[in-house]
């Protein structure tokens, strides 16, 4: 019978710090720790070193149950990660070990190795979320090919998503599997108008929220065809569009027309967080205006309105 995977309060560093303030004996409860060896164990503990990245990390979030890590960079890759008895052998988990720069280096405390390497992002990753289930996972990307990409999971955390018990416990026994994950639903292509900066994933897990430097908020469902539900740009009146002439000059006939120039956005922010409010009512997006103050925007699920004096209709697909 398989038994299932420790939780935090199981790490060595969470069995240190646990105290019983009312132990006569300045014990720690059920852990027979003299009161100075949990002083000791209570400082700032660095627990492990992943180093699967080949440039910097840019992004990283634990899955919604706590049992994976997940980390993006400007390498183009996502790197999934399952915490485990002992190091892997396979490259990027074996570290703490050895020397570097002719100084021991100190063991980990805790070995998080590496069940999934993502690959079809072309550019640095900026943003990641995770379905709750833990089923999928999301991530954004200044490449304007594959924007968001959506990784499917069930085959690396075990059948039936979330619950994800078999790798789990086999990565506690020490026996890791890797794999190589291909995209699974690419969002956002010639809708997003500009760079992604940032995803987020629905508490009820029926939507994901995008948010680039169109500007806009797009709304993606969840299920079935994965398609658009709705976009909240500058005509929602709280995201402020910079404007350019439209065929550049020449005396076409189009001179007063203008467009949105994204060249001009891209300089606001290195990223652009959004969050969906616990309950899902409300999904809040950064770099917003109103009435020439910078806010951040509360859209609604109700409709996906923005707020506002007054707040405007957005453009609902399906």
């Amino acid at each position: 019978a398989t038994t299932a995977p420790p939780s935090y309060s199981d790490s060595p560093l969470s069995k240190l710090t646990q105290r019983n303030s009312s132990s006569a004996n300045n014990t720690i409860n059920n852990n027979n720790i003299s009161k100075d060896d949990a002083q000791l164990h209570k400082q700032h503990k660095l627990l492990t070193t992943i180093s699967s990245h080949q440039g910097s990390v840019l992004a990283l979030r634990f899955s919604t149950s706590g049992k994976y890590l997940a980390t993006a960079g400007d390498d183009s890759y996502v790197n999934i990660y399952v915490r485990s008895n002992s190091p892997s052998l396979a490259k990027g988990n074996l570290v703490g070990v050895g020397t570097a720069d002719g100084k021991q280096v100190v063991e980990d405390v805790e070995h998080w190795n590496r069940i999934a390497l993502c690959r079809g992002h072309q550019l640095d990753v900026v943003g990641l979320a995770w379905a709750p289930d833990d089923s999928h996972l999301v991530s954004c990307s200044l490449d304007s090919v594959h924007p968001v990409i959506v990784w499917r999971l069930f085959d690396v955390l075990g059948k039936g998503g979330g619950g994800g018990a078999t790798t789990t416990t086999s990565a506690m026994m020490g026996s890791v599997y890797m794999h190589n994950l291909h995209p699974f639903k690419v969002l956002g292509r010639n809708i997003h108008l500009s760079t992604v900066k940032g995803v987020s994933f629905d508490p009820a897990g029926k939507f994901i929220a995008s948010s680039g430097d169109d500007p806009a908020i797009c709304i993606w469902r969840a299920y079935d065809d994965w398609g658009l539900e709705a976009r909240i740009d500058a005509n929602s009146g709280v995201f402020k569009s910079k404007k350019r002439k439209k065929g550049g000059g020449g005396g076409d006939n189009n001179d007063d027309e203008e467009e949105d120039d994204p060249g001009e956005l891209a300089s606001l922010s290195m990223f652009r967080r959004i969050s969906f409010a616990p309950d899902g009512s409300h999904v809040c997006g950064t770099n917003a205006t109103l009435k020439g103050k910078n806010i951040a925007a509360m859209i609604s699920r109700e409709g996906w309105a923005a707020s506002g004096p007054s707040p405007k209709k957005v453009v609902i697909s399906g």
